[in-house]
């Protein structure tokens, strides 16, 4: 199975996220991604919010579109409740969904 956009194509770009609500008094502070995806995205915006509305920016990763998985560092941020990869970049190739198969967030503890 897998999560698919419903923007295609070139659409994918500043549209299209996947992303996680811990739940109502929970905030986390991701600093890994484990992130396997298909499609043609070459890079996502990673932000956080409190309300989700309201979205900060943390990092820009540059992802493979090659269907494998890629673990990806985050640099320190505040904790948040709302996370979501936001499609930042697009190859444009073929009208395809922005597909992920399975994706990890993870807090580092010390």
């Amino acid at each position: 199975t897998r999560w698919a956009s419903k923007q295609t194509g070139l659409e994918n770009s500043g549209a299209a996220y996947i992303g996680y609500d811990f739940g109502n008094g929970v905030k986390k502070h991701i600093r890994q991604l484990h992130l396997r995806q298909g499609g043609a995205i070459t890079s996502v915006k990673v932000q956080q919010s409190d309300g989700g509305s309201l979205w900060r920016e943390v990092a820009t990763l540059t992802l493979q579109a090659d269907n494998n998985t890629y673990l990806h560092d985050l640099p320190p941020s505040q904790t948040a409740r709302f996370w979501r990869l936001l499609a930042n970049g697009n190859t444009g190739a073929g009208p395809s969904a922005w597909s992920v198969y399975e994706i990890e967030m993870m807090e580092l503890v010390q």
